[in-house]
C-alpha cells in the first residue's frame, strides 16, 4: 500500500550571519520512528500527507486531496490533528507559506 520510497527535504537553519541548508533524507520508516517517539499513531492517510510534504513542502490541500483521492475537508481534519499532535506546523500565509515537519 504505501511504497517505500525515501523522499528529500531540506531543513533551513538560520544563524546570526548566515544560513545554512541541511540535506537530509526521509522515508516512511523515519515517520514511523517519528509517530512512536511522539507517541501518536498515525493513519494511513496522515502517513501519506507526511510524505507528500516531504516531498514538497509548499503543497496545497486542494493538491494533496487531488493525489491522496480523498476530500479536501478530510486533508483539513487530518492536517489540524497533525498539528495538534505537534508533527507539523504551517510556517507563513495560506497561500504563500509552507509545511514544515517539527524536528524532535
Amino acid at each position: 500500500m504505501l511504497d517505500v520510497l525515501e523522499n528529500t527535504m531540506y531543513k533551513y537553519i538560520d544563524t546570526a550571519t548566515t544560513t545554512t541548508i541541511e540535506h537530509t533524507k526521509l522515508g516512511v520508516n523515519d515517520i514511523v520512528k517519528l509517530s512512536v517517539k511522539l507517541s501518536v499513531k498515525l493513519s494511513v492517510n496522515q502517513t501519506k500527507i507526511l510524505k507528500l510534504i516531504i516531498s514538497n513542502n509548499y503543497i496545497t490541500i486542494k493538491e494533496m486531496a487531488e493525489r491522496i483521492k480523498i476530500s479536501e475537508t478530510a486533508i483539513q481534519n487530518n492536517l489540524s490533528k497533525l498539528k495538534i499532535a505537534g508533527i507539523i506546523i504551517r510556517v507563513g500565509s495560506d497561500k504563500s507559506g509552507y509545511w514544515k515537519i517539527v524536528e524532535t
